[in-house]
C-alpha cells in the first residue's frame, strides 16, 4: 500500500522532540478540557465574567485545531495527496492556528485563571496565562509537523516556529531549547537523512525569522546567546548560537569538484522541483504540487540537490539573518548609549550653572 505521510516524517525527531516537550508541560494544573466544555454548554457560574467565557472558547478553538493537526494521514491516501480530506483538514488547522499566532499575539498573554485548577497561580498571576494553558498543544503541534517532508506542512510549521520565536520565546525558553537542539538545528546539520528541500527550507525560513523588523532579530539572537550558551546548568548540546553558526559555516564551505558543479547545473536547468521550486524562495502550495509529475515528486523528497544553491541559502542566511540583523541592533543600541551620555553631560551642565548662580 502506499505510505503514509508520518511515516515519511524526517528522522530527526529519532531523540524524542515530542516526549522531551510532554515531560516539560505535563504538570501545568491546566484543567481537564472535559470540565471546561461542560461549563461552556452549561450554565456558566455566578463568578464567571464574559471575558471568562471568551477565553475558554479560545482555549477550546485552539485545542481541537491543534488536536486536527497532529492527526496522522491514513496510509491509503498516500504521502502525496494533498486533496485528500485528511490532509486538508491538517493544513487547514496549522493555517488557522499559523493565523491566530500571527495576528493575535498579545491574547496568550492574557491572564486565564479561569483554565487552571482553583489554587493553581494564587501567589504569582504571571503562571496562569494563556500560553501556559496551551504551551502543551502548541508545542507538541509543532514537534510533529516541523520533521514532515510534505513542502506544505513543513512550511506552515516553520511560519509557526517564527510566530513563537519572535513573541513567546520570553515564556517558552526551554521549550524552544527542544525544538532548537532536537528539529530545527539537526535539519541545518543533517546531509543525507533529511529532504534537500528541507534544508533549504529552514534556511529561508530562518533568515525570513531573523530578518523581519517586527521580530528584532538583533536582540533574539543575542537573548539566544545569552539564554542558552551562556547558560551554565546547559550542556554543549544546548550551545544553540554555537552549533547553528557553525552548521551553517559548514554549509558555507562546503566543496564542489567541477563535474560536481556541472552535474548540479544541468540538475537545475532541467527545472527539476527539489531544488529550483523550493530555491525560488515561495512556499510550494497544494495547487503547485498537484501538477508534480512521479519523477518530480521523488526529486522533492530525496536527500540529495543542487548543492551550489544550499551554499548560497546558507551565505544569504549568515549575512541578512545574521549579520546584518546583529549590526543593525548594535548601531541602534550605540545610538541610545550615546543619546543617554549626552543627555547626563547636559543634566550636568544645567547642574553646574545653577550652582554657579
Amino acid at each position: 500500500g502506499s505510505p503514509s505521510v508520518d511515516s515519511l516524517a524526517s528522522t530527526v525527531d529519532d531523540h524524542g522532540a515530542g516526549a522531551a516537550l510532554s515531560a516539560l508541560t505535563r504538570t501545568t494544573g491546566v484543567r481537564a478540557s472535559t470540565d471546561i466544555l461542560a461549563e461552556t454548554s452549561g450554565k456558566a457560574s455566578g463568578k464567571e465574567t464574559t471575558g471568562d467565557q471568551y477565553i475558554k472558547d479560545a482555549y477550546l478553538v485552539f485545542r481541537a485545531l491543534a488536536k486536527l493537526s497532529m492527526k496522522s494521514v491514513p496510509g491509503q491516501e498516500g504521502a502525496t495527496d494533498l486533496k485528500s480530506q485528511s490532509m486538508r483538514s491538517k493544513l487547514l488547522s496549522l493555517t488557522l492556528l499559523h493565523q491566530i499566532l500571527s495576528s493575535h499575539m498579545h491574547v496568550f498573554y492574557v491572564p486565564s485563571p479561569i483554565l487552571f485548577a482553583p489554587g493553581v497561580g494564587t501567589n504569582n498571576p504571571s503562571q496562569v496565562l494563556f500560553i501556559h494553558a496551551v504551551k502543551q498543544n502548541l508545542c507538541l503541534t509543532l514537534s510533529r509537523n516541523a520533521v514532515s517532508v510534505v513542502p506544505p506542512v513543513f512550511d506552515l510549521s516553520m511560519r509557526m516556529f517564527g510566530c513563537v520565536l519572535g513573541g513567546l520565546r520570553g515564556v517558552l525558553k526551554k521549550e524552544l531549547s527542544v525544538l532548537f537542539t532536537v528539529i530545527i538545528i539537526p535539519l541545518v546539520e543533517a546531509r543525507t537523512t533529511v529532504a534537500f528541500h528541507q534544508r533549504i527550507s529552514v534556511l529561508q525560513h530562518l533568515q525570513t525569522i531573523l530578518s523581519d523588523p517586527a521580530n528584532d532579530g538583533g536582540r533574539t539572537l543575542v537573548e539566544i546567546y545569552l539564554n542558552y550558551d551562556c547558560d551554565v546548568e546547559a550542556g554543549a548540546r544546548e550551545n544553540i548560537w554555537e552549533r547553528l553558526i557553525n552548521a551553517v559555516a559548514r554549509i558555507m564551505s562546503l566543496h564542489l569538484t567541477p563535474a560536481e558543479v556541472a552535474a548540479a547545473q544541468a540538475k537545475a536547468s532541467g527545472g527539476v522541483v527539489g531544488q529550483g521550486g523550493q530555491g525560488g524562495g515561495g512556499m510550494l502550495s497544494t495547487a503547485q504540487m498537484q501538477n508534480f509529475t512521479k519523477e518530480q515528486l521523488r526529486e522533492l523528497y530525496s536527500s540529495s540537490g543542487d548543492t551550489n544553491e544550499l551554499k548560497r541559502r546558507g551565505l544569504e542566511f549568515m549575512v541578512k539573518g545574521v549579520l546584518k540583523p546583529l549590526v543593525g541592533w548594535c548601531n541602534e543600541r550605540m545610538g541610545v548609549m550615546e543619546r543617554d551620555e549626552k543627555e547626563n553631560q547636559n543634566r550636568g551642565d544645567d547642574s553646574r550653572r545653577s550652582e554657579d548662580q
